[in-house]
């Protein structure tokens, strides 16, 4: 079973409470494809991340990526990890040496040089509305 289900035009990453959209997500912490100015942020109802820095949000280390006019994220808590690569530039930040347990992409090209990397974990190409 995939940890990830769609909701109109944003990926949720299920267990992790994290949504993969350019708005923020009410209750969840918002990772965005696209680079904004600021990043939008409240403890208590949405976290919307669209700039390149590290975050601590909650119980999630989020470290954001800028790869070729588009963001990357490694995002790490206490059980588990995983990864949304939008580039393969993104491959060659040491975030990504992280031990991964899923990797959410956004190409079959990526998924071809996590396999050249010789990654390990669980790979998903997330489809084109996910990131719309």
């Amino acid at each position: 079973m995939t940890p990830l289900t769609f909701h109109e035009s944003w990926a949720i990453i299920l267990n992790w409470s994290v949504a993969y959209h350019h708005e923020p997500v009410s209750g969840m912490v918002t990772v965005s494809p696209v680079v904004g100015e600021a990043m939008v942020y409240d403890h208590r109802t949405k976290s919307l991340i669209d700039f390149p820095w590290e975050y601590d949000i909650w119980t999630h280390y989020i470290k954001a990526i800028l790869a070729w006019w588009s963001l990357s994220y490694v995002i790490v808590d206490h059980t588990s990890s995983f990864a949304i690569i939008t580039h393969k530039d993104a491959l060659r930040h040491q975030a990504c040496d992280t031990k991964i347990s899923h990797w959410f992409v956004t190409s079959d090209q990526i998924v071809s040089y996590l396999t050249q990397l010789e990654k390990d974990g669980a790979v998903y190409v997330l489809p084109s509305r996910a990131s719309s």
